[in-house]
Parts: structure tokens; sequence; C-alpha cells
């Protein structure tokens, strides 16, 4: 029997590159967001900037919460899942503060369903606005493990609400973030999926699709194009046929072409963009 658990809590912090290329003093610490659900953990990070800077986020089935800490421009964004690389616009000598839920079950943003957000940079404050004290306190001169305390209070207090009906979006949620170990061609396979959650594929897709605004299927590119991300930038003495293979695309011209479809490029050609901004003093 799968353990969903062992599964979740196996499952790597979303990786964002060029974020990572341009940070300094970046931090970060996955810990429990929603325990109602079994994807239930979240990102938090800090980090600042070297030089004011444009980079480009690329897709990791998250939503995101970004704080603006600076008392003179106080701020917080909360990005819905993206389904394409996008652009944000940073500054030096401010602090941002992150918090990235694995899952988006349970947010209720304002009311607004979550799949209306979809490919959106929403003011924090459109969506919560009782969250003014929350941003000021932020922007304070305090501690990166403060900031997590409260945004957590914020947390159980307004943004999360319990659905009984969505368990089974968060099995497969966590499903599709495995490989069924049988065929990593068709990775992950519906079939496979509808065999551990006893539901027909049409059911779940459907279910799945009302929360996310997209298809699992879709979910599931989006993993697999993050764990390619990470065996390109962690495991570099890997040549492409062997990400390819490790990953579940067909050939290399498969991983190629879906790579592109989620950031334009081609993968050595994001990488030399990205190695291009560790070069910034």
């Amino acid at each position: 029997m799968i353990s969903y658990l062992s599964i979740a809590n196996a499952v790597s912090p979303p990786f964002q590159p060029e974020l990572r290329a341009v940070a300094k003093k970046y931090t970060e610490f996955v810990t429990e967001w929603n325990p109602l659900y079994v994807k239930g953990s979240a990102l938090f990070y800090q980090f600042e900037v070297k030089e004011n800077c444009l980079i480009t986020l690329v897709p990791d089935a998250c939503c995101n919460i970004l704080f603006t800490c600076q008392s003179d421009y106080a701020r917080a964004d909360f990005q819905g899942v993206f389904l394409k690389s996008y652009e944000i616009e940073l500054q030096k000598d401010i602090t941002y503060f992150g918090c990235k839920p694995y899952s988006i079950l349970g947010l209720k943003p304002g009311g607004v369903s979550i799949s209306n957000l979809l490919n959106m940079n929403v003011n924090f404050l459109d969506l919560y606005p009782h969250a003014t004290q929350l941003i000021k306190e932020m922007a304070e001169d305090i501690s990166f493990e403060q900031r997590i305390q409260t945004i957590n209070r914020f947390k159980e207090e307004v943004m999360l609400s319990q659905d009984d009906s969505l368990f089974l979006v968060d099995e497969v949620s966590v499903l599709l973030c495995i490989e069924n170990g049988e065929d990593l061609q068709h990775f992950p396979q519906m079939d496979y999926i509808e065999k551990q959650v006893g539901y027909s594929k049409r059911h779940f897709r459907q279910k799945f699709a009302e929360i996310f605004g997209f298809p699992p299927s879709y979910y599931g590119r989006i993993i697999r194009f993050q764990n390619t991300l990470k065996d390109i930038f962690f495991h570099k003495d890997l040549h492409y046929v062997e990400i390819a293979t490790n990953n579940g695309y067909f050939d290399q011209s498969h991983l190629i072409r879906e790579f592109k479809s989620f950031t334009d490029f081609s993968p050595q050609q994001f990488v030399d963009v990205t190695e291009s901004l560790f070069l910034i003093n």
C-alpha cells in the first residue's frame, strides 16, 4: 500500500534558478502549512538581490506570496499558479520574504477561487483586505523565523478553510509527484493513478481541473519540468540524454520541446542565461 505521507515528505522544494542566481543572504525553510492535506508543507524563503534586476520565474505548480519588507514601501503580492514563465522586478537593498505552499488546497483568498487566479499577480490586500497590519509587521526589522511565525498566525486565522471534498485532489496531486516505477515513458500514468485512488480517470480529472483550473496531466508536466531543472543544475555530470530518460521523456528532443514550452528557451540556453546572472556584482 502506498504511503502518501512518505511521498509528500520526499518532494523537494520548488526551484527557481534565476532567483537563486541573483539572490544574496538567501535562506529557506520547509515546514507544515496545512495539516489537513498530505501535501501540506510550504517553503518559506528570504533574500535580497545584488542589483536591481528583472528575473524570470518558471512554473512550479505552486502559488506564491511575496512580501516586500521595507517600512516605507511595505507590500505583498499573491501570485497564482503560472503555466508558463513570467517576469518580476526586484530592487537591491530590500529584504523579500516569500511563502510558497506546496498545494493550493484549502486556500480561498477573499472568497475567490484559486482557479480564477491562474497566471495572475494580485495585490495581497485585494484578496485579504484585513492584511494591512500583517504587511506592516512583516516589513519591520524582525528575523526570518519571526516572519514565519507572523504569517502562520495570519494563515490560521484568515487564509485556510476546510473542505473534505478536496481529499481526492490531494491524493492525485501527491501521486503526480512520483513515477509509478513501471513505465517512465508515460510518467505519471493516469491509469496508475486511477488504480491507486479508486475513482475513474474522468472523475478525478474533472475534480482536479475544477480546483486548479487545468488538468492533472499538465500538473504532472510541471512537476517533471521541475525535476528536470534540478537534474540540470544540481547534477552537472548528467548528459541531457540521461536527464531525459531519468524524467520520463521519450528522448532528448522531447525534453527540449517540453522545456521550451515552459521557458521559450532550450535547456542549454536557459542554463547560459541563468549562469550569466551569477556574474552580477
